[in-house]
Formats: C-alpha cells, sequence, structure tokens
C-alpha cells in the first residue's frame, strides 16, 4: 500500500546482448531541495555580515574576503551536490565493447567511456543502512560508484547485470 523505502529508481533493459540501464533522480529528492534552498539562505546572511564588517574595519577586509572565499567555496559544493542529488540521473549502456556511463543533472552532464575488456571487477557494495548500496566498477587502476543510494536489492541486481554485460560472470 504505502511503500516506506521509497520507489524503484533502477530500469534494466537487455535487448540483442546490449545493456541498457537508466537510474532516476534519489527518493528523497525534497530533501536536497531544501538543503539548496537552506544554504543559500545562509550564504546571504554571511554575505551581510561580511560586507557589514568590512565597511566597518576596512583595514581588514583581506581577511575577511579570505573567510568569505572559505564560505562562497563550501555553498558552491553544498549547491552542486543538493542539484546532484534533487535533479541528478544516470544511464549505463554496453555499446560496441565499452561500458558508457552517463551522469546528467539539469543542463550538466558527464560521459565516462569504461572499455569492457579493461573492467576487472564489479561488485555491489552493500549497507548496513537501507539506501546506502551502490555498485564499484574497477577498471584498470580506478574504482568508480555506479548508482549513490540504491536499495540493496536494485545494487545487487545491477551488479548482476552487468557482471554479465561485461563477460565478467558471477
Amino acid at each position: 500500500m504505502f511503500n516506506v523505502y521509497g520507489r524503484r529508481r533502477v530500469h534494466i533493459n537487455v535487448r540483442g546482448g546490449h545493456l541498457s540501464v537508466r537510474i532516476d533522480r534519489q527518493n528523497f529528492w525534497g530533501r536536497y531541495c531544501l538543503l539548496i534552498c537552506f544554504s543559500t539562505v545562509v550564504l546571504g546572511l554571511f554575505s551581510r555580515v561580511f560586507l557589514g564588517a568590512a565597511v566597518r574595519r576596512p583595514h581588514e577586509a583581506v581577511y575577511l574576503f579570505l573567510l568569505f572565499a572559505l564560505c562562497l567555496t563550501g555553498y558552491i559544493l553544498t549547491f552542486a551536490a543538493g542539484v546532484w542529488g534533487a535533479f541528478g540521473v544516470e544511464e549505463i549502456r554496453t555499446e560496441a565493447g565499452t561500458l558508457r556511463w552517463t551522469r546528467r543533472a539539469l543542463n550538466w552532464t558527464r560521459v565516462r567511456d569504461i572499455p569492457l575488456a579493461d573492467i576487472t571487477e564489479i561488485k555491489a557494495i552493500p549497507s548496513w543502512h537501507r539506501f546506502r548500496n551502490s555498485v564499484e566498477i574497477t577498471a584498470g587502476r580506478k574504482r568508480r560508484r555506479v548508482g549513490e543510494n540504491l536499495l540493496r536489492e536494485e545494487a545487487l541486481e545491477l551488479a548482476e547485470h552487468l557482471r554479465s554485460a561485461s563477460g565478467l560472470g558471477k
């Protein structure tokens, strides 16, 4: 009747030996929208405080500017994490001997091509927490985590399909 743990986010399609996977946005995307709004309000309040202090004490403006730059860097990182959590979508496709992993959030897109021959290990990373499961792909010396915050069953199923598509078997 009511799914407490969230909706299913992973959609797997196998046609003609090619794998196509779509991982929808987070189950709790409203929290990330609140994070974006809250961090924007906090940055606005800090900006007001820093501007007032810089006007009252102009000889200390350099130090205030450095502190403001630190706050702005934290805001940018928080904003990016919030945008990815609220609007991020991942797509995985196997085409012509490569695994193409595409991540999209609003107008930001990042594509990674991993040759299937270079993949040495694919494993599900289950966690004690319900939503902290993911799949780890090891190619060469690099490890990449696909599908952050999946359900346990989704991570296991995705890892199994990726292993069979890459030729690693079980």
